[in-house]
């Protein structure tokens, strides 16, 4: 288990940017920068198919003027590893791999690329995310699984099922996921449905937030079970939590 920071406030624009950020590329309509096919990217990054190293050196991240958040981190973690992140400051770090925020100094590597130089497009594709709190586009539940319609139908419902959603499609396949689900969900089950996104697209890299409702545990074990082929930083909470991991 490693230690990411110290206490800070958390800007309230946070909710919606991890959002955008979970949203599989181009879903958010952001302009693509630099040059090159996804696959030729992939390469550069220097990232296996199914699992990526990470490695983490003197990084210092902090919010606009205030002080550091994280200080001068150091971590290595092997490809396919779990490794448990305790303390507070995750978010940040989450949202500094992601580039999302400014790294002040220090880097972080995936395989044997520094993130910054990774074009963001194929960065967001290499990284996954589970955010404490997930937010959805109003629309129906196949919008906010496959907003790119990228994925088959066969592919979404095996994701529900897997995460423990199967539930949802009690009434038929077609009419579950055309329909707006909004307010059918309680916290947990809103992660477990983020769970199921990230699962369609099965990212080298994941980063799981703590959830703030009951249920957790499924959320965390839903994790751990449907992406065995990915590293994985998760943030624990509890003795249970650190168990699940490698370290």
């Amino acid at each position: 288990t490693h230690s990411a920071a110290s206490a800070t406030a958390v800007p309230l624009w946070l909710p919606r940017l991890e959002f955008l950020l979970a949203l599989p590329p181009n879903a958010a309509g952001e302009a693509r920068v630099g040059g090159g096919d996804e696959t030729s990217q992939r390469r550069e990054a220097g990232c296996i198919k199914d699992a990526a190293a990470l490695t983490i050196r003197g990084l210092c991240v902090g919010y606009c003027d205030g002080p550091d958040v994280i200080q001068e981190l150091n971590l290595d973690v092997t490809a396919q590893e779990r490794v448990g992140i305790a303390g507070l400051g995750r978010t940040t770090l989450f949202l500094a791999l992601r580039r999302a925020l400014q790294v002040r100094s220090g880097s972080a590597r995936v395989g044997a690329v520094h993130t910054h130089r990774i074009e963001p497009n194929t960065l967001r594709d290499l990284i996954g995310v589970i955010p404490q709190e997930p937010v959805y586009i109003e629309g129906t539940l196949r919008q906010n699984l496959d907003p790119l319609e990228e994925y088959s139908l066969e592919a979404i419902v095996e994701s529900l099922f897997a995460v423990g959603l199967g539930r949802l499609l009690e009434d038929g396949v077609a009419a579950a996921l055309a329909t707006d689900f909004s307010g059918c969900l309680g916290p947990s089950e809103l992660r477990l449905l983020a769970v199921a996104r990230v699962r369609l697209r099965r990212p080298p890299l994941l980063l799981v937030d703590s959830g703030r409702g009951a249920g957790e545990a499924l959320v965390k074990d839903a994790v751990l079970a449907c992406f065995p082929q990915s590293t994985i930083l998760i943030a624990v909470d509890s003795p249970e939590d650190h168990a699940r991991c490698d370290r």
